[in-house]
């Protein structure tokens, strides 16, 4: 009959002091760092989120400002907070208040964007604007039939810096409607 030998098993008793120390200090040098890392990742989601998230809201409302006055006829009410003119026979207001841009169209008022500094956000009127630097009209415009461009300087504000969205429309009553953006 074979004899196996006994193997015997020493075991430890956990980690000599040595070893807890030295984990202890290469833990504490690198987690500031891993902290750091991915913070800064964290930082960069968020900035170009809030890049996308205002874009998108000027994007709208600079598109629906435009495609409602590509079917206007008639400018009514100019102001630097308020532009009213007619679309498709019914009156079209558009509205910067508080920190909104408002479209009324059919009864009530609507939010196109949200987050607008009021006190730098403005329509501007134009009557030449083969002349440079463009003539614009000072308030109050009496004869909104000189229109002949008009811009939206849209401040949009959030948790980030303020961004500045700017759309001339070339506005003329006889159907032919230019419109581009900056």
């Amino acid at each position: 009959m074979i004899r196996i030998p006994k193997i015997k098993f020493y075991s430890s008793r956990g980690f000599s002091l040595v070893e807890v120390v030295m984990t202890t200090v290469i833990m504490g040098i690198l987690f500031p760092g891993i902290l750091y890392f991915f913070s800064s990742i964290l930082e960069q989601y968020r900035s170009i989120s809030y890049e996308n998230r205002v874009a998108s809201k000027a994007s709208y409302a600079i598109k629906k400002l435009r495609g409602n006055l590509q079917g206007g006829t008639e400018v009514t009410t100019a102001t630097e907070k308020n532009l009213v003119f007619t679309s498709g026979c019914e009156p079209v207001d558009y509205w910067i208040s508080g920190s909104q841009l408002l479209v009324k169209t059919d009864g009530g008022y609507s939010i196109l964007a949200d987050g607008v500094d009021d006190n730098t956000s403005k329509f501007s009127y134009y009557k030449a604007i083969m002349v440079y630097p463009p003539e614009e009209m000072e308030f109050p415009i009496l004869f909104t039939e000189e229109i002949v461009c008009i811009k939206l300087k849209l401040v949009l504000t959030g948790d980030g810096d303020p961004r500045t969205y700017t759309t001339w429309i070339r506005y003329v009553e006889d159907g032919e409607k230019l419109s581009e953006t900056e």
